[in-house]
């Protein structure tokens, strides 16, 4: 019998934390730095974008009703290194969109920095393509 109760009572938390919901954000209202990156362009010229909060919230923007949705939060740590990471690129903005193109960009204190490519004829720093895939790992491992 006390299993069941134990069992009843570990299972009402379960449902009463994974039905909490997240506060949405308003980016208009929001003052610390964020990073937006996704991918964009092809035939549909459908965008996918995701934005990462500096408290490690993140949000996948619907391109059709320009609606957030929160999907996840990551570490402390990753989080702190994505945005340490952008410094490192700030430095040489890229802008070489092609059909297809990839972007990442930073927002803070009404500055923004972009780096977008896409242009198969413009060489690209690895190092560009590995920090978009790490932001993008970040909103699978959920």
């Amino acid at each position: 019998m006390t299993r069941l109760l134990l069992f009843i009572a570990i299972s009402s938390c379960v449902f009463e934390i994974s039905s909490c919901t997240v506060k949405s954000v308003d980016l208009l209202e929001y003052h610390e730095p964020i990073i937006r990156f996704g991918r964009g362009g092809g035939i549909s010229g459908l965008k996918s974008e995701h934005i990462l909060l500096h408290d490690g919230r993140i949000f996948r923007l619907d391109p059709v009703t320009d609606s957030l949705s929160y999907t996840g939060r990551a570490a402390n740590k990753k989080t702190n290194i994505a945005f340490s990471d952008f410094e490192h690129f700030s430095q040489n903005p890229l802008n070489s969109p092609g059909e297809l193109y990839y972007y990442i960009s930073h927002e803070s204190d009404g500055n923004e920095s972009h780096l977008v490519w896409g242009d198969r004829n413009v060489k690209i720093d690895p190092a560009i393509t590995e920090y978009w895939n790490r932001l993008n790992s970040l909103t699978k491992t959920r």
